[in-house]
Formats: structure tokens, sequence, C-alpha cells
């Protein structure tokens, strides 16, 4: 498999075309043209993810959060980047193009939550925002505990009121409250919010949920290595992946699902 080769797949259901401006998805390290017999697919690229990828012979890394944002003025010795070029990885990053793709990051948590769910009109949130419904989640902490058992994180919300129209953004979507409310929803299920951000969705009228940034956007992870895998390993008997360290080492796609030091409190109630 060459780089190109990934690239073309993810641009066929992500158009990497539809990033926002003011961000860094495509091919940010090495030669297209490269092959890349295993692949390493993460949430991000720190230097245990590329020391993991260098340890398991892969020639690609293919991440959700660019590793790079904006221009460097220097580059550390001991950076992922510069392990990243002394083990000759290529990167391929998608952002916000599989935030907002159909069967993309915010649909992908809308299906593990069980939601009943569509994607909102462009004009509220930027194409950022799915919307739908939650049956058996009639109060705030109902959707809490949900949230709660289905992601295995901690959550924070603001109202314990009734639950309607659940607007959803994965990651850190808590400014989309009024455009949540906008599109006729009285709650707004995210990753990440500031403090004031619930204080301004209360003045609102608006329950929001914050879930985690990691919690609500590693399922796309699993679900990104499931499509790589149909797609290029045609032999049933190839189609092998590495979820975590317990899978055979031969396997040639790789979820590396840990991001930095970051520890997760797991009773929230």
């Amino acid at each position: 498999m060459k780089v190109s080769e990934i690239y073309g797949f993810i641009d066929s259901f992500a158009p990497f075309c539809t990033q926002e401006p003011w961000e860094n998805s495509g091919v940010l390290f090495g030669c297209p043209d490269n092959e890349a017999d295993r692949i390493l697919v993460c949430l991000d690229i720190t230097q245990n993810a590329v020391k993991y990828a260098a340890e398991m012979r892969c020639g690609l890394i293919v991440s959700h959060h660019p590793l790079i944002f904006h221009p460097l003025k220097q580059i550390p010795y001991n950076s992922a980047i510069t392990a990243l070029i002394k083990n000759d990885i290529c990167v391929i990053s998608a952002h916000t193009n599989l935030d907002k793709a159909p069967g993309g990051v915010n649909d992908t948590l809308c299906e593990l939550l069980g939601m009943d769910y569509e994607k909102a009109d462009a004009s509220f949130g930027g194409g950022f925002l799915n919307v739908g419904t939650l049956k058996n989640c009639k109060t705030g902490t109902d959707l809490a505990n949900h949230l709660h058992q289905k992601l295995h994180g901690a959550v924070r919300f603001n109202s314990n009121n009734s639950i309607g129209k659940i607007a959803v953004c994965a990651g850190a979507g808590g400014e989309f409250y009024a455009d949540a409310k906008a599109a006729g929803c009285n709650t707004l299920i995210t990753g990440d919010a500031d403090h004031h951000d619930f204080l301004d969705a209360a003045e609102a009228g608006v329950a929001l949920f914050a879930a985690g940034h990691y919690e609500t956007e590693i399922p796309i992870v699993y679900k990104l290595a499931a499509s790589l895998e149909r797609q290029f390993l045609k032999d049933n008997n190839d189609r092998q992946s590495l979820f975590a360290d317990n899978e055979p080492a031969n396997a040639a796609i790789i979820v590396y699902p840990y991001t930095n030091s970051i520890n997760t409190i797991t009773e929230a109630f």
C-alpha cells in the first residue's frame, strides 16, 4: 500500500477540501509514494505513539488530531516530529474533514450512544452538529449516566431538566450551545466545555453535557482502523488488527488507543 492510496481512500469519504480554513489536515510528513504495509491509527501523535509505531515497523501513522497546527520556529531534538523523521514514518491527519463527514467522528458518537439522529443544517454550527433524540433519557441525570456508561469517563453537566431534542458535537464544542438552541434543541452533548460555556448555556436554557474530548472522539479511531482493514486487506487471513498490545504481532492495521498521560475519572456519580 502506498501512502497516496491511503490518502485517496480517506479523501473519498472525508474530503480534505472540507477541512476548516484554520487547520492542517492531509499528508503532514513523508512522501506520498512511500510504501506503508503497516499502519498505526491513533487520536494524537505523541512521542509514545511514534515509539510504538517504530517498534511495530509501521511506515504510516493516520491520526485524527494533526501534530502541526501552526508554523514551527524550532523542532526540539526529543520531539515526536524528530522521531518521525528519524524513523522515516509518514503521517496523514484527518481532523475537521473527518469530524463533519458522513460516518465520521460525530456520526460515530451518535451511533455509539444509540441516538436517532440526522445532520443539522450547516447554518447551525458550521456542519459540526448532529441533532436527534435518546428515547430512554428523560432527565439530565439519566443522560449523564448514559454518557458515563457508554463512554466510560467523567461527565459534567449544568441541568437536570427534561431532555428534549439533543445536539451533538464530539470534541471541543461547548461554544455551540447557541447554535444548538437555534436548531431547536434544549440539550448539547460535547467533549470539552469551559466554565463560561456552562454558565452561558444555562442562561440560554440549554442543558450542556461535557463527556470528555478523548472519550467522545476515540471511537472514530477504531472505526477508521476497521475501514482501512476492509479496503486494503482483501485476504481474510491477513485481517488482524492490533487493538492494544494483545493481538498478533503481524497485524497490518494497528490501533494505538492512548493519548498523553491523562487520567480519566471512571466513577462520576
